[in-house]
């Protein structure tokens, strides 16, 4: 089926450029892109915009580019809108083709799945990775300029990288289940390297609903600590009116602080060791 040109109004999340053309094209002739890391598993979402669209039409073109195949272009931005017009059994969509290439493609893509719908941290970290590897960016700053997240979010959230393929696939298996602060923690606590097995033990009772994410450093630390060890002293101090709970064993100290940030009490501790050493 030949595409056919259409005066619309302009989309909503992109600007048109000079040599942008908008035309109504064959569903058929759309390819998912590469650099698309999310796997495109809400049904849910895509049947409430089904609904959306036809009642209302669709208010914002997706975007495509030219492959070089003969009629064939590759999905950049819009990936729901295209799934649901092919619920709905339309044989045409809305679309914006661009000319880009494969770098401004994928940072295209990267950004917009971050603005239309809200990824997990496990799927920001595998944007990462797709970003990195094929050379699209080099450093967490740039990352982070294209994603428009906090350079140290960036960083933290490669912290998913260390973890075992086991404990990965859990994670890929229920992305929402776990988040940067604990992948941060457990390579920060070193159990990543020392206790793989423990880890995908306890990232299956989160996914069972057995252990929350809150609690699978304490669960570890639970299984790694001798028993026999015997704190050389255990207080507990206020401050700014929160308890805060300190042990101290031979070559271990534990802080414990109910509502506080595991990263934040890091964060601390190297200021005021620096000031020490």
């Amino acid at each position: 089926m030949a595409s056919t040109s259409r005066t619309i109004g302009p989309p909503a999340d992109s600007a048109i450029g000079v040599s942008d053309r908008i035309v109504e094209l064959p569903v058929t002739v759309i390819k998912t892109s590469p650099y698309q890391v999310r796997a495109c598993r809400d049904q849910e979402h895509i049947a409430a915009l089904a609904l959306s669209i036809d009642d209302n039409e669709l208010s914002s073109p997706i975007l495509v580019r030219p492959t070089g195949d003969d009629g064939a272009y590759e999905l950049v931005c819009g990936e729901y809108r295209w799934e649901a017009h092919k619920l709905l059994g339309r044989e045409t969509i809305t679309s914006i083709i661009r000319s880009l290439s494969d770098a401004e493609a994928a940072k295209i893509l990267a950004a917009d799945n971050l603005q239309r719908r809200e990824l997990s941290d496990w799927q920001v970290c595998q944007t990462i990775n797709m970003l990195l590897s094929n050379g699209f960016a080099t450093t967490d700053n740039a990352i982070a300029r294209i994603l428009g997240r906090p350079r140290p979010y960036i960083t933290k959230t490669r912290a998913f990288n260390d973890l075992s393929e086991g404990a990965a696939a859990l994670v890929s298996g229920s992305p929402h289940l776990f988040g940067t602060s604990l992948a941060f923690d457990l390579r920060s606590s070193g159990y990543n390297k020392k206790h793989p097995a423990l880890v995908e033990e306890a990232f299956a009772k989160v996914v069972s609903g057995a252990l929350t994410q809150a609690g699978v450093i304490t669960w570890l630390r639970s299984r790694t600590t001798p028993t026999s060890a015997t704190a050389l002293k255990d207080s507990t101090i206020k401050i700014n009116n929160r308890k805060v709970r300190i042990t101290v064993y031979q070559d271990t100290i534990r802080i414990s602080c109910k509502g506080m940030n595991s990263l934040d009490i890091e964060a601390g501790l190297q200021t005021a060791l620096k000031a020490l050493l």
